[in-house]
């Protein structure tokens, strides 16, 4: 929490955040990791001019991230966020955000018996396309 004190200006804000972690391997083959953060935010102008300065700004989100990794070649990753502010219509106030990525590395000798040749894919973006 801090605070600021002049002649113009009279504001109070606060900032919380905390978030969990999780990491492990399983048989050596298998990776999967996981966080989830939580923040959230206040801001009030105590010594407003006019109506509009004197209204709060509150924000609060939820963010998170899952990975699976199988022997650091094949790679699947989850992320979401679930944010809001009070300043929009309470219809409105939040969204939810979802990415997926899908990346790969991998000898194309296993599939088409070339030596040597490696082969490359990824995907990323939103689950849905507009």
């Amino acid at each position: 929490m801090t605070y600021s004190r002049n002649t113009d200006v009279l504001e109070r804000k606060y900032y919380l955040e905390a978030s969990l972690n999780y990491n492990r391997t399983f048989a050596e083959d298998h990776s999967v990791t996981g966080l989830l953060l939580y923040n959230q935010s206040d801001r009030s102008n105590m010594k407003a001019g006019n109506l509009i300065e004197s209204f709060p700004y509150r924000s609060l989100g939820i963010a998170g991230r899952t990975t699976y990794s199988f022997r650091d070649l094949y790679l699947a990753e989850f992320n979401f966020g679930y944010n809001g502010a009070e300043q929009f219509h309470p219809d409105k106030r939040f969204g939810f955000f979802p990415l997926t990525v899908w990346d790969g590395s991998f000898p194309m000798k296993h599939f088409l018996n070339l030596s040597g040749s490696m082969y490359n894919f990824s995907r990323s973006g939103p689950l849905t396309e507009k």
